[in-house]
């Protein structure tokens, strides 16, 4: 199979990695979420990229729901994949392929 997309080290992604690991973008909103979902089992982030809210909905249920975070690309994959290994989570699970109608 050919490589389409080969990546490369940079400091803009170095820079990707470490926003997706530390910092926790919309944490304020969590509110809204658990408002509107009582009680999942399971939720579905399509389009994850880097995982912010995958990340922010593991926090709010405690690691209790799982995640299926789905996400073609391989650049923002590679930071979702770090961010969880990094952020110690067992509940996010990767599909690397898209969604369509």
């Amino acid at each position: 199979m050919k490589k389409i997309f080969q990546l490369k080290f940079s400091f803009t992604l170095l820079s990707h990695i470490f926003k997706a690991i530390f910092y926790n973008y919309h944490k304020d909103k969590g509110h809204l979420i658990q408002r509107f979902l009582k009680d999942p089992k399971i939720i579905i982030d399509v389009g994850a990229h880097a995982g912010q809210f995958s990340k922010m909905v593991s926090r709010i249920y405690n690691n209790k729901v799982n995640i299926i975070a789905i996400e073609p690309g391989t650049y923002a994959r590679s930071i979702l994949r770090l961010s969880i290994f990094f952020n110690r989570f067992k509940n996010i699970f990767v599909i690397p392929m898209a969604v369509s109608d």
